[in-house]
């Protein structure tokens, strides 16, 4: 019992390693390329390769590495659920300038909520992509010189 615990303490430390997530993350898109070969050996047995990379990386890392590398590999896809509010119409008169830059009194009457709905798609996208550019710096030392570095040897 006591070197099964061991073996996911070290599994957990490998998990910190740069190279380890690099290796992984190929490891992950080889399984991807294998997920579209499979042998169909009857009507209800099919072999599919795609498995081997994960097995691999769990006998190189260790078992949490393989099973976080298994649990992102799976092919689902990430969805993203945004709430909107409507941006409100104020009512208020409020002091702006005209291109010319003469002072104008703006007022609005009624309601004329644009709809920010498409663009806000787009900042969704953007922000998700910067999110996990940033969880992949944060494991790189968060230097763009260490990531320069790494990528070279």
């Amino acid at each position: 019992m006591k070197q099964l615990k061991q073996q996911f303490v070290d599994s957990w430390h490998e998990l910190r390693k740069t190279k380890v997530m690099a290796v992984a993350a190929m490891l992950i898109a080889i399984g991807v390329i294998l997920g579209f070969f499979s042998v169909q050996l009857t009507e209800f047995i099919r072999i599919g390769f795609s498995g081997i990379p994960n097995e691999l990386a769990s006998m190189l890392f260790g078992p949490v590495v393989g099973g976080i590398m298994g649990g992102i590999s799976d092919g689902s896809e990430i969805i993203l659920r945004a709430h909107i509010k409507p941006t409100p119409s104020i009512s208020q008169p409020q002091q702006t300038v005209t291109k010319d830059k003469e002072p104008l009194s703006l007022e609005i009457h009624g309601r004329h909520d644009p709809v920010i709905v498409p663009r806000a798609v787009v900042v969704v996208e953007s922000m998700a992509a910067i999110t996990l550019a940033d969880a992949l710096f944060v494991n790189m030392s968060s230097q763009m010189d260490k990531v320069r570095d790494f990528y070279r040897k």
